[in-house]
């Protein structure tokens, strides 16, 4: 019988969204896997799950400037090194002592994995090209897609195995909270909203920047002149806040907007997802598109792949979502009216959203990947 690997995951935190994939590797590896992370990110607004996992986490020190700008743990590196085998790192150059474990390990002869993003929206060039150098030292690297293992392989085919994990969702969770939702009604559910009667279009992110919602914001007065009852339905809170809602009232289109707020019960989120026409995200998108897709919700976003993140590779034009030209409004208005205008089309794209989450991306895809990886070490 061979000795099982004992495994060490140094990551930043464990955000909400990554629970079930964790409790799926601690149910395959038990106490061989050991997870090493902070508390929290300073300034930012993410919701983590670390005391779900009393015997296989320790939290460690930390400093961190807002937002993860930069960062430094300290480590048990004696204990790492003494009790574990293989180490996935997370493989952002802003938590530096990443950097300087990684090769820490490697000198004492540990398989370390690379844990990261190959390609970030809005990455800064300088850092980039360290981050990319650091990695293409290592022999394993865990990226989030698929097409980013193939990419990434491509341009460095000296490292020995790069594995894609397909960053998805808790699809099951998403599944049990659409049945609820449905067993309920989405009538009544949205005449309580105010909604009957209305199309929607569902916007689920943090309100800043990067997710670009202002694009949609000056395309909505020409939307409302052709599709009156359209409702832009915005679920999260952000910076960018303030500034939409006062855009929103110079243009006098409030009365077609519905501010939700935060909402991160996946019960109540069911909703508002199965009502919609198509989930909007004018910027780079993430995990969004996955969760859209989750429910079969086609997604309109950008076509600009160098100003995305790794999940849009999920996304393929005409088969399960829609793509407008970068920053182009009449583009972006082009695609809302063809939802609106064809039926077969949005059916059709529902039903391969679904596909894809259901069978490509979600935390039992990356679960499965992970200990691919860890067999293929």
């Amino acid at each position: 019988m061979s000795i099982q690997q004992q495994i060490a995951i140094l990551t930043n935190v464990i955000p909400q969204y990554r629970e079930d994939m964790y409790h799926r590797l601690i149910e395959h590896y038990g106490s061989s896997l050991h997870i090493f992370c902070q508390n929290k990110i300073p300034g930012l607004n993410l919701k983590t799950v670390h005391g779900h996992f009393p015997h296989h986490l320790t939290q460690l020190k930390y400093l961190s400037l807002k937002n993860e700008k930069l960062a430094w743990q300290w480590l048990p590196c004696i204990k790492v090194l003494k009790e574990y085998d293989v180490i996935f790192v997370y493989g952002n150059i802003r938590v530096i002592s990443n950097l300087f474990y990684s090769f820490i390990f490697r000198l004492f002869g540990k398989k370390v994995v690379i844990w990261g993003q190959y390609q970030t929206a809005g990455a800064n060039k300088l850092l980039q090209k360290i981050r990319l150098w650091w990695w293409a030292q290592f022999n394993y690297v865990f990226l989030y897609t698929e097409t980013e293992a193939l990419k990434y392989k491509k341009k460095y085919p000296h490292t020995k195995l790069v594995i894609g994990m397909n960053n998805g969702l808790n699809q099951e969770e998403i599944a049990n909270a659409s049945k609820q939702a449905l067993k309920k009604g989405l009538a009544n559910w949205l005449e309580s909203q105010g909604l009957q009667k209305k199309r929607l279009f569902l916007s689920c992110a943090r309100l800043d920047k990067k997710n670009q919602y202002g694009l949609f914001l000056e395309c909505l007065p020409e939307i409302i002149n052709m599709y009156p009852d359209i409702i832009w339905c915005v679920i999260g809170k952000g910076d960018e806040e303030t500034n939409l809602k006062k855009r929103a009232k110079e243009l006098g289109i409030n009365s077609n907007i519905k501010w939700v707020g935060a909402v991160y019960d996946q019960v109540k989120l069911a909703p508002w997802f199965l009502s919609s026409v198509a989930l909007i995200h004018p910027g780079a998108i993430g995990l969004s598109l996955l969760h859209a897709m989750g429910y079969g919700l086609p997604v309109i976003t950008h076509n600009n792949y160098n100003q995305q993140m790794p999940e849009i590779s999920a996304l393929k034009n005409g088969v399960n979502g829609l793509l407008f030209d970068y920053r182009k409004n009449e583009s972006l208005i082009a695609a809302v009216q063809k939802l609106l205008e064809d039926n077969e089309l949005r059916l059709k794209l529902s039903k391969h959203a679904l596909q894809t989450a259901e069978t490509r991306y979600n935390t039992k895809i990356m679960t499965n990947n992970f200990i691919q990886m860890v067999n293929c070490l």
